[in-house]
């Protein structure tokens, strides 16, 4: 319950500092991704193999987040 309410506290903050909370997921999602598929496919060459499974399927699954926002929004 506790947590329920700071989840709410916080939306209340964002929304009143008008800070546009997709957008800001979006602009910060499409870094982590590409960093993590970069660091996943050296990771690979290096012969680290769950470790570059687990990092290429991150930065997939991030850019597919932000792929599917995109067409979401339209653009």
């Amino acid at each position: 319950m506790k947590l329920q309410n700071n989840v709410f506290k916080l939306g209340a903050i964002l929304r009143k500092r008008k800070i546009d909370f997709p957008a800001l997921l979006d602009r910060s999602i499409r870094p982590i991704g590409s960093c993590s598929l970069v660091i996943g496919i050296v990771a690979a060459a290096m012969g680290m193999r769950p470790a570059s499974d687990y990092l290429l399927a991150a930065g997939v699954l991030c850019h597919l987040v932000s792929w599917f926002g995109d067409w979401w929004k339209g653009r």
